[in-house]
């Protein structure tokens, strides 16, 4: 049974993959007005020494550098947040 997705939610994935981090964000139609899922790729890309983008609604970017990934979940919830 299919499940209706929350139009209101905003999703951000980090994949650790062959040294590298894919950073996957979506952002429900709803949401975009909250946080553009590609400016929240481009927002996290950055910190991990990476770059990325995307639409309103789907981004995908990365980055190499590992020691970051903490910074990189901090930096999730500030862009969401709209704090700097």
């Amino acid at each position: 049974m299919a499940t209706k997705l929350d139009k209101s939610l905003i999703y951000c994935i980090l994949i650790v993959k062959n040294e590298s981090i894919k950073i996957i964000s979506f952002s429900g139609p709803d949401a975009v007005s909250t946080k553009k899922a590609g400016d929240l790729v481009r927002d996290v890309s950055k910190v991990l020494g990476g770059s990325g983008g995307g639409r309103d609604t789907f981004g995908q970017g990365g980055g190499k550098d590992l020691s970051k990934i903490k910074d990189a979940l901090l930096a999730i919830e500030k862009s969401i947040l709209g704090e700097r």
